[in-house]
């Protein structure tokens, strides 16, 4: 059994987003030289828009951008590894959650 805790944090012009998540693995041998590996990822995705940091002629508001800039939501997801000597077969799923039931803002997606 092993576990994992990563921090991820992205930024772009005035965009960050942050994936903060716990992992969670263990290994089975299943025959000679043959391994089936499981995990599991939990933890919170957060977006944060710095619409103040845009350099603008006027101070006209900007309605393309929403005035909600921070959201944040669940992440949970699962992955395997099946390892031969001679081959392998992976599969994950990154996110079961829609990030869309959590949020009103379709700029955070």
């Amino acid at each position: 059994m092993a576990f994992g805790l990563s921090i991820t944090n992205n930024k772009v012009f005035i965009d960050e987003r942050t994936l903060y998540s716990l992992d969670a693995s263990f290994q089975l041998t299943v025959g000679a030289g043959k391994t089936l590996s499981l995990g599991i990822k939990a933890g919170a995705h957060t977006k944060f828009t710095d619409v103040e940091a845009i350099q603008r002629l006027t101070n006209t508001p900007i309605t393309a951008i929403p005035d909600i800039t921070k959201e944040t939501y669940p992440v949970f997801g699962f992955g395997g590894l099946y390892k031969t000597q001679k081959f392998y077969v992976s599969f994950s799923i990154p996110n079961f959650l829609n990030p869309i039931k959590y949020t009103d803002n379709d700029s955070f997606i």
